[in-house]
């Protein structure tokens, strides 16, 4: 555990984060840390990485292979909830409010990094980004013939759409499901600048990148 907070935590609830650090590595059976983050809201924000022994492709392909499919499916989503348990659980013991400002997990040949985009929107979401990593992967990993080092979930495009998604407004998008559901930015080695996944014409296309929301 990294602690750069900004608001003062006493050693009992530095313990709790600690354990709750431990807990998830236990959920995901491999090396995670947690970072308190600085923060000008009145609440903890963290950073949690995990790292993966395996590639992307190869863990999707596992999630997709028809032999024992419904069983790793269930597997996926009893995983996503024993998280979403750990941070309600994590809520419940800590005096301080907090929120996860961004999970980061690192495959052996890229990552991926989900930003949040309003308070607890990592958690109620972590589903449905999950899901639509698995089913968008035949389109943002084969449009360039090439596996983006890098995938940030979300990007917002423009400023009117950014408006939409602050954190400090009470206006929320209504002509898609998911905040996340809309555009993501991808890295590649061979290019210079990043490029723009649109998940609802499933196509890359460059543009303009504000990839962390304030």
């Amino acid at each position: 555990m990294t602690n750069h907070s900004n608001i003062l935590l006493d050693q009992n609830e530095l313990d709790i984060i600690l354990e709750f650090e431990k807990n998830l590595e236990n959920i995901f059976s491999t090396e995670t840390k947690v970072a308190i983050c600085p923060s000008e809201e009145d609440f903890v924000s963290l950073a949690i990485e995990i790292d993966s022994d395996f590639s992307l492709s190869e863990v999707i392909s596992l999630l997709k292979m028809p032999f024992d499919h419904k069983f790793r499916s269930a597997n996926l989503n009893k995983t996503i909830l024993l998280f979403q348990n750990a941070a309600y659980n994590l809520n419940q013991s800590l005096e301080t409010r907090f929120d996860i400002e961004e999970i980061s997990i690192y495959f052996k040949n890229t990552s991926i990094t989900i930003h949040a985009v309003s308070r607890n929107s990592i958690l109620t979401e972590l589903e449905y980004i999950v899901k639509s990593i698995i089913d968008h992967y035949k389109y943002y990993a084969t449009l360039m013939g090439q596996i983006p080092n890098e995938i940030h979930i979300p990007v917002i495009e423009d400023d009117a759409a950014k408006v939409l998604l602050n954190k400090n407004n009470s206006v929320k998008p209504i002509d898609f499901k998911s905040p996340y559901s809309q555009f993501w930015g991808l890295y590649f080695d061979s290019m210079n600048q990043p490029l723009i996944y649109n998940l609802d014409r499933t196509n890359i296309m460059p543009g303009d990148l504000d990839l962390y929301i304030e």
